[in-house]
């Protein structure tokens, strides 16, 4: 069984190592600026029926893990509703910290999900519901998600998440967690809310290893829904691509903390002339031609 809790005085000394200690101070002052203004409020779990939309990010090479409520619910985005086919962009604001922690990698090492889940339902499969991040153009149903991996993942969600709520907690030396701040971090591969550990990461937790959620910064990543197909455990789940007639629905994460969802609206339209209306201002044209070369001679 893994440890829930490094002891506080190893962690103290973890903290007291001067790069650390640096980089601890910085969050701070990020933490302070990014709350200003903003109402903090602890991640909705999955057990309500409809969970917070979640940012996920991580540097397993620099061992920092980041984790953001971004403010919305899985009622707000299902894909009826964020996929109008006179399209849509919902923009998420940067953030001091998230550029604080990654400022100085390598943008090939930190990693990124979006997520939301409904662990609620009658009996042990039906009413769950994941969403999340996919390769961008990938078709839904090249992602193996069976039932009960719907129902596993969405009641695993529930359970990471609410570590992020409450860890880590050590009075004194560290309560950063995602009840008290808007964004939470952690830099401790040990820690329960560290989102690059297999209790999480790019598997729903090693729930779902069909799905890979997960792209590294910079790169574009498509959406993705699935709920119970039926009542039936092992076989595969309904499975929708957020799409509408014109294109794609694409997340983003910049360098910068700052989180874009778009999707394409129909392309505008040039306006036709009338033959008549052309013939009539191709000849007006002429006239004025003639008219000049007169005026010259």
């Amino acid at each position: 069984m893994r440890r829930l809790r490094k002891q506080p005085r190893n962690y103290l000394k973890k903290l007291l190592r001067s790069h650390d200690m640096m980089k601890m101070k910085t969050l701070v002052a990020a933490i302070a600026i990014a709350a200003a203004g903003t109402a903090n409020a602890a991640i909705d779990m999955a057990n309500t029926g409809s969970s917070s939309l979640v940012l996920s990010v991580w540097d397993n090479v620099a061992q920092e893990s980041y984790i953001r409520d971004l403010g919305l619910n899985l009622a707000d985005i299902t894909p009826a509703m964020i996929t109008p086919d006179a399209g849509l962009t919902l923009n998420f604001a940067a953030d001091p910290l998230f550029a604080s922690l990654f400022g100085n990698n390598t943008a090939s090492d930190i990693y990124w999900n979006i997520t939301a889940a409904d662990s609620t339902g009658s009996g042990s499969i039906t009413g769950r519901q994941i969403i999340g991040t996919g390769a961008l153009g990938a078709l839904a149903s090249s992602f193996s998600v069976t039932n009960t991996g719907v129902a596993n993942s969405a009641n695993y969600w529930n359970t990471f998440f609410a570590n992020a709520n409450t860890q880590p907690n050590v009075p004194g030396v560290d309560t950063n967690n995602c009840t008290t701040n808007t964004s939470c971090y952690s830099l401790d591969a040990g820690d329960l809310q560290y989102a690059g550990d297999t209790s999480w990461g790019t598997f729903w937790g090693q729930n779902l290893t069909g799905w890979n959620n997960a792209g590294t910064l910079g790169q574009s990543l498509g959406f993705y829904s699935f709920t119970p197909s039926s009542t039936s455990g092992f076989v595969q789940s309904t499975k929708v691509r957020y799409e509408n007639a014109y294109g794609l629905g694409t997340w983003m994460l910049a360098a910068n903390g700052s989180v874009t969802y778009s999707i394409a609206s129909a392309p505008v339209s040039t306006v036709p002339v009338p033959a008549a209306a052309w013939l009539f201002g191709t000849g007006l044209a002429g006239l004025a031609s003639v008219a000049r070369r007169r005026v010259v001679s």
